[in-house]
């Protein structure tokens, strides 16, 4: 609601094996139907978070999927799309 239609780039997902409370993947397809971004970034972390399920959902709602290893990466990459908006929501060890 925030963003109105600004497209939005959603970063999403867990740093590292070593999140103990990962966000499961229908916790993250939820957040992507919810927010409806132009594009998703995954961060995986670990195998618990299943890439190609969210990747499927991704293709039928005409989103953008891509995956990266380290949140910084993803951002980094965001940055270079047209989408004024990054939403990042990535479970980090701290």
């Amino acid at each position: 609601e925030f963003a109105g239609d600004v497209p939005i780039t959603l970063i999403i997902g867990q740093e590292s094996q070593s999140v103990c409370e990962n966000f499961d993947t229908s916790e993250i397809i939820s957040a992507i139907l919810e927010i409806k971004p132009h594009d998703v970034m995954l961060i995986p972390g670990d195998k618990r978070i299943k890439c190609d399920t969210i990747r499927m959902i991704c293709n039928k709602q005409s989103i953008g999927f891509s995956i990266f290893e380290t949140p910084e990466e993803a951002y980094v990459n965001a940055k270079t799309l047209n989408n004024p908006l990054i939403l990042f929501s990535v479970k980090r060890w701290k």
